[in-house]
């Protein structure tokens, strides 16, 4: 499958800001407007045409946000950040069938790290979408017998502890 035209327009900002020297801001923001203009194939024995469509993975808008903020502790520095990520709706295949759609969906973190004054370790605690939403990260027909359709969803809520050493 090859497209024979299409259109990307888009902008992008990214900003990452040291607001105090304990505060830190990040922002990233990107509008895009994405579509086939010439996109002639076949699927079995039927023309199709899908000019106009969007190509896959082309939301129009994905914004980031986060900010963190460390607390100076008597043997350490403990970090807390929230982060959020919202996405408009966008498809997994050239064909833009409402069953291969993700709908635009907002899915945050917050993450908890603890880093001694000595050693070489890190202690860290994170619950990662917090919102339990679900979303797709891959969508598309399974080819066989069967005619089926495949499914790969990102993690639930998961929250954990982590410990790092770095040497």
């Amino acid at each position: 499958v090859n497209a024979g035209q299409s259109r990307y327009y888009g902008v992008e900002l990214d900003l990452l800001a040291n607001l105090t020297a304990r505060d830190q801001l990040s922002a990233y923001v990107a509008w895009s407007d994405a579509e086939y203009t010439d996109f002639a194939t076949a699927v079995g024995s039927t023309n199709l045409q899908l000019a106009g469509n969007t190509p896959p993975q082309a939301p129009e808008w994905s914004i980031n946000l986060g900010y963190e903020h460390d607390f100076a502790l008597p043997t350490g520095v403990l970090t807390l950040r929230a982060q959020s990520h919202y996405e408009t709706s966008s498809y997994f295949t050239v064909y833009n069938y409402d069953y291969d759609k993700q709908d635009a969906y907002t899915r945050s973190d917050v993450i908890a790290t603890y880093r001694p004054d000595a050693g070489a370790w890190k202690l860290e605690a994170y619950v990662r979408n917090l919102e339990d939403e679900t979303v797709l990260a891959y969508a598309q027909t399974a080819s066989g017998t069967y005619r089926s359709y495949r499914y790969l969803y990102q993690a639930p809520r998961t929250f954990g502890v982590k410990v790092s050493v770095d040497w």
